[in-house]
Formats: structure tokens, C-alpha cells, sequence
């Protein structure tokens, strides 16, 4: 007796419940599951997720795992897994580019955030230089200030 994992119940189902309502035999016969197994869950049910879009029926990791699972296979091994799964093909691909293209716009970002750190980090640098250059010019002028006072106190002058 062979067992089938949720996904495939659920494709199954899906297919025969409405709103597709698919002949029960024509989806045995192409999901290579017995007549007697389908009719048994369709009186038995399985709890869908309605609300659930279709393209939603499969989880980030789920999808990650069925794209890793076909990703050395010919086409013809790809169209068998997926119809067991009861995915089209089109689907695997759309989630295989999905993969390819995960990271590459984060590798972008971070690019773009590090040189913005960077300019961000020569203008402190920048700003920071010109205080010390203003702190050392008003260090001279308060000196020469200090400088003046004792002068006219020294010698009497008076401003």
C-alpha cells in the first residue's frame, strides 16, 4: 500500500474538489494514484486551507526543497515529479528563478549601503578636521587675547 505525503493529498483534492472538479479516474490515472485511495479521500477529506491561494499552497521552504529536488533532472523526470506533487512546471521554474535571484539584490544593497558608510565616513572625517583646524585657531586666538592682557597690564597700556 503505498502513502502519499500531504502535498500529494492535497493536489489530489484539489483537483477533484470544486471549484475544478476534475473526473476522479482522469486524475487516478495521472497522478498514478489508485481509484478506490482518491474516492476515499474525497469522502473523507483532508482540512485545505481554502482562503489559501493556489500558487500559495506550498511554503517558502517547501518550494525551495522542490526546486532542489529538480534541479539535476531532464525534463522528463521534472514533468513526472511534478506531476506526482501536482505542480506545473512552469511553477518550478518561476521558484527556480525565484532561488537564482534571492540574493543577488541584497549582494546590491549591501553594496550600495557600504558606500554610502564610506561617504558618510570621509565627511565625519572631513567635519572633523575642520573643528580641529577651528579649535586650534581659537586656542591661538584666546592665547594671543591672554597674551594682549598681560601685555597692557605689564606695561600699562590700556585698550
Amino acid at each position: 500500500m503505498a502513502r502519499y505525503d500531504r502535498v500529494v493529498r492535497e493536489a489530489a483534492l484539489r483537483r477533484i474538489l470544486p471549484p475544478n472538479a476534475e473526473p476522479i479516474a482522469k486524475v487516478a490515472r495521472e497522478m498514478q494514484i489508485s481509484l478506490p485511495t482518491l474516492i476515499s479521500w474525497k469522502k473523507h477529506g483532508l482540512p485545505l486551507e481554502e482562503a489559501a491561494p493556489e500558487k500559495e499552497r506550498f511554503s517558502s521552504e517547501e518550494k525551495f526543497y522542490i526546486v532542489a529536488a529538480t534541479a539535476f533532472m531532464d525534463a522528463t523526470e521534472r514533468a513526472e515529479y511534478a506531476k506526482v506533487k501536482g505542480i506545473d512546471i512552469e511553477e518550478i521554474d518561476e521558484w527556480r528563478y525565484a532561488c537564482q535571484k534571492a540574493n543577488g539584490d541584497q549582494v546590491k544593497e549591501h553594496i550600495r549601503l557600504q558606500n554610502i558608510i564610506k561617504e558618510q565616513q570621509r565627511k565625519i572625517q572631513e567635519i572633523q578636521n575642520e573643528i580641529s583646524i577651528k579649535e586650534r585657531k581659537l586656542a591661538e586666538i584666546a592665547a594671543l587675547e591672554l597674551l594682549e592682557k598681560k601685555a597692557a597690564a605689564l606695561f600699562g597700556k590700556k585698550k
